[in-house]
């Protein structure tokens, strides 16, 4: 359970999964700031920029942030 108080207004926590090999995602956030609609956006878009970075590994940080 959050506070919702942080000195940032948003953290992110990437780490590999002991359980499946894959990746287990946090947030934490001012809750004054964001909403839960704003997050899953948010989250989305970072599952959508791993996705084509794996598919190819020569896209430019530019290119990425165009797609989005």
């Amino acid at each position: 359970c959050s506070t919702g108080r942080f000195a940032f207004p948003q953290y992110t926590l990437i780490i590999p999964s002991l359980v499946d090999g894959g990746m287990d995602f946090y947030y934490e956030y001012q809750t004054h700031r964001f909403c839960e609609k704003e997050l899953v956006a948010m989250h989305e878009n970072m599952l959508k920029v791993l996705d084509m970075g794996m598919k190819d590994p020569t896209i430019t940080i530019g290119q990425l942030l165009d797609s989005l």
